[in-house]
């Protein structure tokens, strides 16, 4: 038997007006406030009541570097990704990258994209220490008026695998969220509370229920949330780093921030036809809130994203310790400061973590550093979290160049760092 033909009844007018209408003052309830914007042509923002810290001169017992949006990378000479092997091959011993999502623009590894394949090469290729590599929206093919591409995300797991012996794996796999949990340190010697990352793809979240893949476990969100839960808890007091594509907190386009109100104002109006998955869109909240829930019972060391592309550090001591946005590896966008932000810049870079224990006694310490490209090899924000006290506030180290609090590095630091 055929299936029978759907027969479409005209909207009436005024009911379409008044819809129209719902739409406008709901999307100017989500639009948020704008503030200045720290382009690439501005300074950065650097949050002023932020003290001064002692320097080290020690060298990191392990180096995170969180590198995002790399996907226009498509020079074999690219300064940033050169740039970001400079500071992983120092130690690649005891580095780990961490390259965020959007790692093939602007439709992910297409069948047959020799362009695509190069890019990924050239982040691959950058440096000799392993690297993560985490799915974003443009890896799965989306287009904004379509979520996915079948079997594009499948060909970008299919060749990172296939470079497997030059230390890259991708994470989560097949489609699924996670979270996947890589155990960079045991706990021990080098750390006491070890090194794990636990990575999500969360635009699996953000796809309508019947295109998400199926995977083992995971049925639906409050499966994902639950074993996302379970995942937390069997970290408790460990130092644990969240990954995803998609942030939870940013003052950058995709928070609303510097687009303008009107053009938020339009890209609200037109999310049931162009899905742009921007923060302040309803599904993204919800997604938000209930992430956010499991991870308030014991704040992990640091919530990472990219998504935006500029390079933000925030603190939401709720949620985490740190919130990290780092997604301008190839490309920039606005940025603007919002409440909870330490610095914000959109500017070709990435974020370093440096963790360091003193020898023969109990401190231990991540620096998040900020590192941008062109501006020298010295960072030009560092942030001191205090691992082992919970309530030590997180403290920059002042520029000893300039003498301007809340950026710089130790400048004896081995290599300038």
């Amino acid at each position: 038997m055929g299936m029978k033909k759907s027969i479409q009844v005209p909207m009436p007018r005024p009911l379409r007006i008044l819809l129209a209408a719902l739409a406008l003052l709901t999307a100017c309830w989500w639009t948020p406030l704008n503030g200045p914007d720290y382009g690439s042509a501005a300074d950065p923002y650097r949050r002023a009541d932020l003290p001064e810290i002692p320097r080290r001169k020690d060298q990191p017992v392990f180096r995170v570097i969180l590198a995002g949006d790399a996907g226009l990378a498509v020079r074999d000479d690219d300064p940033t990704l050169a740039l970001l092997g400079r500071w992983a091959d120092e130690f690649s011993g005891r580095t780990q990258v961490i390259y965020l999502g959007d790692n093939v623009y602007p439709e992910g590894l297409q069948k047959g994209d020799k362009q695509g394949e190069a890019v990924l090469l050239h982040q691959i290729r950058a440096t000799r220490a392993p690297k993560i590599f985490v799915p974003g929206n443009h890896d799965w093919g989306y287009t904004g008026t379509q979520d996915l591409t079948p079997g594009v995300l499948g060909h970008q797991q299919d060749f990172i695998e296939a470079h497997a012996a030059e230390h890259a794996e991708l994470h989560p796999t097949n489609g699924c969220p996670g979270p996947d949990e890589i155990e960079i340190l045991p706990p021990g010697k080098s750390l006491t509370g070890g090194l794990s990352v636990v990575a999500l793809d969360l635009h699996w979240w953000l796809l309508p229920a019947n295109e998400r893949p199926k995977c083992e476990g995971i049925d639906d969100t409050n499966a994902f949330l639950k074993r996302f839960g379970e995942t937390l808890e069997a970290h408790r007091g460990r130092n644990l780093l969240v990954v995803a594509h998609h942030p939870i907190l940013s003052g950058g386009p995709h928070g609303g921030q510097s687009r303008g109100s009107w053009i938020d104002l339009g890209v609200t109006l037109a999310y049931p036809l162009y899905r742009s998955q921007d923060l302040f869109q309803p599904g993204y909240q919800e997604m938000v809130r209930l992430l956010e829930a499991p991870m308030s019972k014991d704040p992990p060391l640091a919530m990472v994203g990219g998504h935006d592309h500029s390079l933000q550090i925030l603190a939401d001591v709720n949620v985490a310790r740190v919130v990290i946005v780092s997604g301008a590896a190839s490309r920039v966008s606005g940025v603007t400061s919002i409440p909870g932000t330490l610095f914000a810049h959109a500017h070709l870079g990435f974020v370093v973590m440096d963790f360091y224990k003193l020898e023969g006694g109990t401190e231990e310490t991540v620096l998040v550093r900020v590192v941008e490209t062109g501006r020298g090899e010295d960072p030009v924000f560092t942030l001191a979290i205090n691992l082992k006290k919970e309530d030590a506030p997180a403290q920059p180290i002042a520029d000893p160049r300039s003498g301007n609090e809340a950026s710089g590095t130790p400048s004896s630091l081995p290599s300038g760092r």
